[in-house]
Order: structure tokens, then C-alpha cells, then sequence
């Protein structure tokens, strides 16, 4: 795709005009310089913490070079042509903490956590204003700036287990419907399962996702209304060797 693409798309009808993104020989390799430390320390009885720092450094990242507009003939209609290059000309840095705690006050319960947080800023390396704001603008606001995880699994007796999961996440703004529709706001959802082993050959299980709410949405979509997520169960019978 780099290199060899030709994506042309009707920009105008009336009179005909049109969008053409090619790929470039010239196009480079993406570069990533990566960072990251971590530290995992056991807090108090039967309680861990791992936290990890992270700086991720992009460079030569894909964008668009400078446009040309010419009229082409044929096929007929003549019409004109905006076009634009896939070349190096855009870059970025993200910066973010992990924190994940795991305690078992008892023998049988278990509470695990996470928290993320994420900054992402990536930004045209050559003119301000240009295409790549496109690009830059759906980058910096597609991924959540944060993340939350609660988890209490149970070990019950004759062989039953019965966990909960809840998740947070925060919005995206650059993800939207349409250019003009909603964007994808921040939600919270649960997550249940029960299951039953009788032997050490086969587990039952019954799970509820997504039950705080009707349905959510997570990410855009292209042109129509954002989908979203809905509450669901299943049932499963897994049979080991």
C-alpha cells in the first residue's frame, strides 16, 4: 500500500472531480524508539503491584505530500484530479503509566485491578494546516486517554466459580458516525460468568457481557450511525484431554 497504491474516489459530480491518493517508492520505513520500566513489589500479605512507565517515540510515520491538480480526459468525461502522495510527514510521541494491583485476602477470593493511562500526540513534520490534519486529528483522538479494570473471582465450593469484571473506558473523540454525527463518549460496562467443573476433563460455564447498559458504542463507523455494542449472554461446555 505504500508504495504501490492508486485509490482514486469521486470528490464532485457535477462538475466531475476527483480525489486520487497514490503510494511512493520513496516511502520509508516507519520508526519506533521505544521506552519502558517496570517495578513489581509485594505491597502487604498477599498483595502485588507492578506499575510501568512507557515513552514511545514515531517517526517517518505515513501522510500526505504536497497536492497537484490537473484535468485528465479520459476516461470521458474530462475531468479534474486532486492527487496526493503517500510520503513521510507525520510524527508522535505517547507517554503513559500502567498500574496493576492483584491481592487474595483469602484463599479463595481474589481481587484484580488496572488502571492505563495514555497521552498520544502525533503532528505533521512538515506544514501546519495541510491534508495531515486529517490524519493527525483522527490519530490523536482515537485512543482512550483511560482505562479501567476491576476484577473479583471467586473459588466456591464444589468446584463453582463465579466472576465479575467491570470496565472503563474513556472517550473518543475523533471517532464519530459521520463527520457531523455523535462521537463515541466514555462508558462503563460489567461482565459476569458462572462455571461449574465436575471433573477435571470438562467445565460449564454461563456468561452476561455488556450488562449496564442496552448496547454501547466503542469505536466510529463508516457513513451511518455508530454500532454499538449490545448486552449479550452465552453458554459454553469446554472438554479437555
Amino acid at each position: 500500500l505504500d508504495t504501490d497504491l492508486q485509490l482514486t474516489g469521486l470528490l464532485s459530480a457535477s462538475p466531475p472531480f476527483f480525489l486520487r491518493v497514490l503510494g511512493s517508492t520513496n516511502f520509508k520505513s516507519e520508526q519506533l524508539l521505544g521506552t519502558e520500566v517496570g517495578y513489581r513489589t509485594l505491597v502487604a500479605g498477599k498483595l502485588y503491584v507492578d506499575v510501568a512507565f512507557f515513552h514511545n517515540g514515531y517517526d517517518d510515520l505515513y501522510g500526505y505530500g504536497p497536492a497537484t491538480i490537473f484535468s485528465e480526459p479520459s476516461p470521458s468525461p474530462a475531468h479534474l484530479v486532486v492527487q496526493l502522495p503517500l510520503t513521510n510527514a507525520t510524527a508522535g510521541d505517547t507517554d503513559g503509566v500502567e498500574i496493576a494491583p492483584d491481592w487474595k485476602p483469602l484463599g479463595w477470593w481474589e481481587l484484580k485491578g488496572s488502571y492505563s493511562f495514555l497521552h498520544l500526540f502525533v503532528h505533521d513534520k512538515a506544514s501546519a494546516g495541510s491534508l495531515n490534519s486529517l490524519i493527525t486529528t483522527s490519530d490523536n483522538g482515537s485512543s482512550p486517554h483511560h482505562q479501567i479494570e476491576l476484577q473479583s473471582l471467586f473459588n466456591l465450593p464444589k468446584k463453582f466459580e463465579f466472576d465479575v469484571t467491570y470496565r472503563y473506558v474513556s472517550a473518543l473523540p475523533a471517532q464519530t458516525s459521520m463527520p457531523s454525527g455523535p462521537t463515541v463518549g466514555a462508558y462503563s460496562t460489567a461482565d459476569v460468568r458462572v462455571s461449574w467443573r465436575p471433573n477435571s476433563s470438562v467445565e460449564l460455564s454461563f456468561a452476561g457481557q455488556n450488562l449496564l447498559q442496552d448496547h454501547h458504542a466503542e469505536f466510529g463507523g463508516d457513513n451511518g450511525p455508530l454500532v454499538g455494542i449490545k448486552r449479550s449472554a452465552y453458554a459454553k461446555i469446554t472438554w479437555r484431554k
